[in-house]
């Protein structure tokens, strides 16, 4: 939520004009990039004596300043239009950024690990809400100290913003979303333990290539929308998945959350016994909305038509998030590497049962695949 905030089109407008090195360099956010949490995309008028360094690292000490462990890279490049810019230029400086901005390193031994996401080392001591006495690193004390993630104490600052996007869509309250993993676990079926959820992290196919063959069309109005759409595309898939899998009371809690959208890109938490439909819901979607953007020729989505492949890590409540998302993400690329990116298709680990390698000789399964075990893995649950 907080990254959402952070890297939201609104707060980015507001940086601009606050920083006067960027109202100088007429800077605004690009419209033509979509929106996508974590990405912070600008443009301004072309000008020789116009050094676009200052601008990147403007914005990067903005995302410091929220998120001072965030690992950050910028990249830029100058075109007639964005799509044109990013497959002519940044598309190949994603490998090699003209910018990279690291935190400060936490590798002196006898430093204490961060209580909350276990993955730097503790700086302070807080309360996060009932715990009290936390030893914290420093962006976890960005992330709760004044900041909550729960609604009505964040003193104005939006940091449920993807959750109230998503419950707002569902028709739903936008409190009635789950506080942490214990909440989202419990939401479980009765016959289960209700103490593991799954992470789930999806990522577009040929979408690149699709991008590319765009750029390369007649149509400068699908080449300024084009972005925003795939980030539309990915956003009414996440909303079709949630459908998929909520509770039927109204005020039941939504069983998803998530946590990064836009772009091609999903990263979400759902409860375990329900990742399966969840999946297979959002995968058929997304390949569906990517199919049917208004105003694309058919001959632009031949050879492979985007569509999106998944990982899928199941893990008790406790393990720690980041490192559910780092095994979701080597699963996606398993499953996009199995199958050349051609089809939808999706691989998947369970922490619990298997450590964090997945058992030998076990494939990714394409959306077919997931379709026909539609009725065996709802027993299974």
């Amino acid at each position: 939520g907080w990254l959402s905030w952070a890297t939201h089109a609104d707060q980015v407008s507001s940086v601009l004009a606050s920083d006067p090195l960027l109202s100088r360099y007429a800077s605004e956010p690009n419209p033509a990039a979509g929106q996508a949490d974590g990405l912070i995309s600008v443009r301004y008028p072309t000008a020789a004596d116009r050094d676009p360094r200052p601008v990147a690292e403007a914005l990067a000490r903005h995302l410091r300043s929220k998120l001072p462990a965030i690992e950050l890279s910028g990249i830029w490049g100058t075109g007639a239009t964005y799509l044109e810019c990013y497959r002519d230029q940044l598309k190949a400086r994603r490998s090699a950024p003209q910018l990279t901005s690291l935190p400060p390193r936490n590798d002196f031994p006898p430093l204490a690990s961060c209580e909350e996401c276990r993955a730097a080392s503790a700086t302070d001591t807080i309360d996060i809400h009932e715990k009290a006495g936390l030893q914290v690193c420093l962006d976890c004390r960005a992330r709760y100290v004044g900041r909550y993630r729960r609604p009505g104490l964040a003193d104005g600052i939006p940091v449920y913003r993807e959750e109230t996007r998503l419950l707002t869509a569902l028709d739903r309250d936008p409190a009635r979303t789950a506080q942490d993993m214990d909440q989202l676990a419990a939401l479980g079926s009765a016959d289960s333990n209700r103490n593991h959820v799954a992470t789930v992290y999806a990522d577009g196919n040929a979408v690149g290539a699709f991008l590319d063959r765009v750029a390369d069309h007649d149509d400068p109005d699908l080449k300024e929308r084009i972005s925003k759409a795939i980030s539309d595309a990915t956003r009414g898939a996440l909303l079709a998945a949630t459908r998929a899998v909520l509770g039927g009371s109204p005020g039941d809690l939504v069983p998803v959350i998530p946590h990064i959208v836009g772009g091609d890109d999903l990263v979400a938490t759902v409860v375990a016994d329900r990742a399966w439909p969840f999946v297979l819901s959002y995968l058929s979607e997304f390949a569906e909305r990517m199919c049917s953007i208004e105003g694309v020729p058919p001959g632009l989505l031949d050879p492979v038509p985007p569509t999106a492949s998944a990982g899928v890590v199941f893990a008790h409540l406790s393990f720690p998030f980041r490192r559910a998302v780092e095994l979701a993400a080597g699963q996606m690329r398993a499953a996009k590497q199995q199958y050349l990116g051609a089809e939808p298709a999706v691989s998947w680990l369970d922490v619990t049962r298997e450590g964090e390698h997945p058992a030998a000789g076990r494939g990714a399964w394409t959306l077919a695949d997931l379709s026909a075990l539609t009725g065996a893995l709802t027993a299974l649950r």
